[in-house]
């Protein structure tokens, strides 16, 4: 965090006192880490709390690779996780050609971002349940114990416009000092980027009580397998092309999404039709004849 005090100095454990891992045994005169400051700095987290561990496990198919526990000290593990990763997303196996070799389909970067999100939000009060990473074929499921605050929504999680409010300000504030979070929330702006930036499906949150789950399908045709929307199964790949846009935009007249996908608007209209009856999206309550008319993404199942 490049902070100017040695680690032996008085004024180094004030510091620490103040931004709460630490506090002063006035009895004792010295200073004793926080349960925050144990989770973050302390040698054994889990000695104290049992449930401070990443689940990460991968599968391709009958190819699977050993289970990793990761439960070192906060701090340490965004760069393990990482290096982790980057081991797991080259293995996926060439199903063609019946062989394995490096196939980079994910973007690393986004998936460090959101692990260390599951990380920094979750509910440590949540005893016996573990964050975790899970990998295969079709999908990446990101766990994390513990419902949304509850000025957070799933529908503002769904449309990446959830506000940058933590569960655990003192462990978003240290990992903000090392660069690890800009202490803005569950990273929306880079989930909102994964169609445009780099062509992919965007991910999915429901609550599976104690979890809060993110599900990134990692191909166009594996979002009918895992989205819990099963409404989607009815669209063919031009019309589920044009559903994945239209939820990284939010909402769209019949004119965007024709000029976006390269269709006449009658093509348009007809896919735009089809995702209203499919209640996968709904209008905005204009006139259909209004320049203001617009196509807006549903929620769940039809919300």
């Amino acid at each position: 965090a490049r902070l100017k005090y040695k680690s032996k100095d008085k004024t180094f454990q004030r510091y620490l006192s103040d931004i709460g891992v630490m506090q002063l045994d006035e009895k004792a005169n010295i200073y004793r880490p926080t349960g925050m400051g144990i989770l973050l700095f302390g040698e054994n987290p889990r000695a104290k709390y049992k449930q401070a561990a990443l689940m990460a496990n991968v599968e391709y198919g009958d190819y699977k690779v050993e289970p990793r526990t990761f439960d070192q000290p906060l701090v340490l593990i965004p760069d393990l996780i990482e290096t982790w990763l980057l081991k797991a997303l080259y293995l996926s196996k060439d199903t063609k050609q019946f062989k394995r070799k490096d196939v980079p389909d994910f973007p690393v970067d986004v998936l460090r971002e959101v692990i260390i999100n599951a990380i920094v939000h979750r509910d440590y009060s949540i005893e016996g349940a573990k964050s975790s990473i899970e990998i295969d074929n079709d999908k990446i499921v990101v766990k994390s114990p513990g419902a949304p605050v509850p000025s957070i929504t799933l529908e503002q999680l769904n449309t990446f416009k959830a506000p940058s409010i933590s569960r655990n300000p003192i462990i978003t504030y240290v990992f903000g000092l090392m660069d690890y979070v800009e202490e803005k929330g569950f990273g929306m702006k880079t989930l909102r980027s994964l169609n445009d930036k780099f062509k992919l499906p965007l991910p999915e949150y429901v609550m599976e009580n104690p979890f809060l789950t993110l599900t990134f399908p990692r191909t166009l045709e594996a979002v009918k397998r895992v989205s819990h929307n099963t409404a989607i199964a009815e669209l063919n790949n031009d019309e589920l092309m044009g559903y994945e846009w239209l939820k990284s935009k939010g909402e769209a007249t019949k004119k965007e999404y024709a000029k976006h996908l390269k269709y006449d608007e009658r093509k348009a209209l007809r896919h735009l039709s089809k995702m209203k009856t499919l209640r996968l999206i709904k209008d905005n309550g204009e006139k259909p004849n209004s320049p203001n008319f617009k196509y807006i993404i549903r929620q769940g199942n039809g919300n």
